[in-house]
């Protein structure tokens, strides 16, 4: 966002916190800005009415519940979701996981994380699958929780799909040390920005999010004021995924 925005000649401020149509108040009163990037779009934000009164040119960097005036760039984490089922189903397996973003993510109400829930709840439902899953704390107790959860409700699973987030290391990690290879005992597809995969091994299959693309359009859109976009998903081919095991 910083390099796209400077070869427009501007500057950028970041803006931290977490107090809602306070912090818009806050850029606002600043009068040192022309244009606005909100980021961390929630469900149903309390920021989007006040954005959307701005007289500054404004861009969603997240897909609001329900798109209005404002345009918005995001990456389909729903239809990643569904992306990632079809994948394995088309592999054979029937018993799938999800371990989804950590818990906050869900009490904040971020969208993103909603949505790939609901893209593999959907595609699972479409596939006459039951939907196992839950956010995993981003440590290695956490992917151990997870994982004593999910096979304890379901002791077949054969794949996971784990929204990474940057603690794909720690859940493989966690994997290793229970014994379970990758992708022989079960395979991971995992959902993330590429650059955090690079050093997994074995090399990850994943769905990128185009987190690079993201901040670059939302900068272009603030200059241009065209329309809202989501970025297409897609699977990038590892090692990690295969046909369930026989035995």
């Amino acid at each position: 966002m910083v390099d796209a925005a400077r070869q427009h000649g501007w500057n950028v401020m970041l803006v931290t916190g977490g107090r809602g149509e306070s912090d818009v108040d806050d850029v606002l009163g600043s009068k040192m800005v022309d244009g606005v990037v909100l980021m961390e779009v929630r469900v149903d934000d309390e920021r989007l009415k006040l954005i959307e009164q701005l007289a500054l040119p404004a861009v969603l960097l997240g897909m609001p519940s329900e798109p209005g005036e404002v345009p918005f760039v995001d990456f389909d984490f729903e239809s990643a979701g569904r992306l990632c089922v079809q994948h394995l189903v088309a592999l054979g397996h029937s018993h799938i996981g999800l371990v989804a973003s950590p818990p906050g993510t869900f009490e904040k109400k971020l969208g993103y994380a909603h949505r790939l829930w609901r893209g593999v709840a959907g595609g699972l439902q479409e596939a006459g699958l039951a939907f196992h899953g839950l956010p995993m704390e981003p440590n290695l107790e956490g992917a151990h929780q997870a994982l004593d959860t999910l096979f304890k409700e379901k002791p077949a699973l054969s794949a996971l799909i784990v929204h990474s987030e940057g603690m794909i290391d720690l859940f493989m990690q966690a994997l290793e040390q229970r014994g379970k290879a990758v992708p022989a005992d079960i395979s991971v597809i995992a959902v993330g920005w590429g650059e955090l995969t690079k050093h997994v091994v074995p090399p990850l299959t994943y769905v990128n999010v185009p987190a690079v693309e993201m901040g670059r359009t939302a900068i272009e859109l603030l200059a241009e004021d065209g329309p809202g976009t989501l970025l297409p998903a897609g699977i990038v081919a590892g090692s990690t995924v295969a046909p369930p095991p026989t035995t």
